[in-house]
């Protein structure tokens, strides 16, 4: 961002100017794209990502896939020269350079927020704009959010939007003189409700451009430090503290990216939307060209760390179950099938191998998802489409961006699984708790336990170990038998029919039967000696138990 404490910086609006230029020619940018106080990272309808930032009429640029190969201009919001009417009055001599823009999603629309000011003044505001599509946007702006008059305030620069696990949302903002702020949003009107919280800051101290995500219990306040907007000679960083309201108080404040990395420098301006972690810094081997910097967050003991995934370093590599966070049950190969087209869907969790998985890392955060009962096919999103509701089947693997995933952290031990073709997460449908409830990919919402999963380590044959719903049944007898024995039904199973399914350790079904009007039934199953899982399934609720067969 661009503090309104430090001095105009001359060479950096030349910087500007050439930014200006390639954008105005249409030129493609390269993937690290010039850049200043980039926005969070958004998608549009179209499946292309957009960046909006620093500049006249607020500048903004798109590429079409996820390894950002190809960014290209578009056209601003407003045209350059022309700002609203508003900002006249509320900010005398602004130029029409629009500071630190931030977008979200809300209510059907895109809304961006700007800032408004001048250098070395207080006098600022904060806007926005929306748009109901950027692939053709219809910008309408809705006028000013937040503004300030005098030092005492929290500077109304700096705009940072976020939505809560509970769907409220946020905006952090702030810079300098009277420290940072957040103020909860109207999702209908784009406007605050309530009073602004100040967070951390004032009396000049040098902080800006706050940033706040959340993990797990925490949320991480991110801002910078130091001054911005002398290429190689700035002495920007990003710091991050944590508290568990998001009104603070945030404490423990640490480094969180240093003023040098390599040619790295002063980076800043933290956002992270679409699974990445986006910012800008100034580049030591071009000049101190401010530039823009795609990478990964992820967390290590309680802690945001850049350039991972999830919250492990090295990539996930070997065999798990991976169970759904609002079901508790597993991801499964639909009817054991391994021919191309079948579908995933979810089922109660009990570690067959149509529940096991092979993820292998292929590219840095990329992995594939292999089935252990057909280990030349991968997880692939149908017809390779990035469309919402698209099945997840398995298919013949040959490593396109339809087959390849990568773990996003939500929290302790909890990932969304994205698609790197489509940029969507892995969803079970509709939220159900059925067995059955087919698995596709829909646009990653925040706080959705649907698009959230773990991943197990069980295999069918620790059941031998375990108690519990798995262990020896009581339910059951006798156990072990010979193939024929009792089972001892729900009370009420006399009113509602019960399906009762055998399983190998495979994960075949070898035995299958539905009970109407009893509470007991006796089962002849003519099945080999081995160990078997059998579920019980009423009323949207089931039961696993362990059945040895002599």
């Amino acid at each position: 961002m661009l503090t309104s404490k430090a001095p105009l910086n001359h060479s950096r609006h030349k910087a500007i100017l050439f930014i200006l230029i390639a954008f105005i020619t249409g030129s493609l940018l390269q993937a690290q794209a010039p850049s200043h106080d980039p926005s969070t990272m958004v998608r549009a309808e179209n499946g292309r990502y957009w960046i909006f930032t620093t500049g006249q009429g607020i500048w903004c640029m798109s590429s079409s896939n996820a390894n950002f190969s190809d960014w290209r201009a578009e056209t601003t919001p407003f045209r350059p020269g022309t700002w609203p009417g508003w900002i006249n009055s509320a900010v005398p001599g602004f130029n029409g350079e629009f500071w630190a823009p931030d977008i979200i999603q809300m209510n059907g629309y895109y809304y961006l927020y700007y800032s408004v000011s001048t250098f070395g003044s207080s006098r600022s505001a904060i806007g926005v704009v929306r748009t109901s599509s950027l692939t053709n946007p219809n910008w309408t702006d809705l006028g000013m959010v937040v503004s300030s008059t005098n030092n005492a305030q929290i500077n109304a620069i700096d705009p940072a939007l976020f939505t809560d696990t509970d769907g409220r949302v946020w905006m952090s903002y702030g810079s300098w003189f009277g420290g940072l702020g957040v103020v909860e949003i109207n999702r209908a009107t784009g406007k605050t409700i309530g009073n602004v919280v100040h967070l951390v800051g004032g009396n000049h101290e040098a902080m800006e451009a706050p940033y706040i995500t959340k993990s797990g219990s925490y949320y991480y306040l991110f801002f910078n430090r130091g001054r911005c907007c002398n290429g190689v000679n700035s002495t920007y960083y990003v710091v991050v503290a944590r508290s568990t309201s998001i009104t603070g108080p945030y404490t423990n404040e640490r480094v969180f990216l240093p003023n040098r990395n390599g040619n790295i420098i002063g980076p800043g301006h933290i956002g992270y939307g679409q699974g990445k972690l986006t910012y800008h810094y100034y580049d030591g081997n071009a000049n101190g060209a401010a530039k823009l910097f795609v990478t990964t967050l992820g967390y290590r003991d309680g802690w945001p760390v850049a350039g991972i995934t999830g919250d492990q370093s090295t990539g996930f590599n070997g065999t798990y179950s991976i169970i759904a966070s609002h079901s508790n049950k597993a991801l499964d190969v639909y009817d054991w099938g391994t021919s191309d087209g079948t579908n995933i869907a979810q089922y109660e969790a009990w570690g067959g191998d149509c529940q096991r998985f092979i993820i292998s890392q292929v590219e840095g955060e990329w992995h594939s998802i292999k089935p252990v009962i057909a280990t030349s096919k991968a997880l692939d999103v149908n017809n390779i489409s990035a469309d919402n509701g698209a099945n997840i089947q398995i298919w013949n693997y040959w490593g396109g961006d339809g087959q390849l995933f990568r773990f996003q952290g939500a929290g302790t031990g909890v990932y969304r699984i994205i698609n790197k073709n489509s940029g969507k997460c892995l969803d079970v449908s509709g939220a159900s708790m059925d067995n059955g409830a087919n698995v596709l990919q829909w646009e990653c919402r925040s706080g959705a336990t649907n698009q959230m999963f773990r991943l197990s380590t069980m295999k069918s044959a620790s059941l031998e170990a375990e108690d519990g719903a798995a262990g020896p049944s009581r339910e059951i007898w006798p156990n072990p038998s010979k193939g024929s024995f009792t089972l001892q039904l729900p009370a009420d199973a006399a009113d509602t029919p019960a399906q009762v399914t055998v399983f190998d350790l495979s994960g075949r079904k070898v035995f299958e039967t539905i009970s109407v009007g009893k509470t007991q039934l006796t089962l002849d199953t003519n099945l080999q000696a081995g160990l078997y899982v059998l579920v019980v399934e009423q009323n949207n609720n089931s039961t696993t138990h362990k059945l040895q067969i002599e």
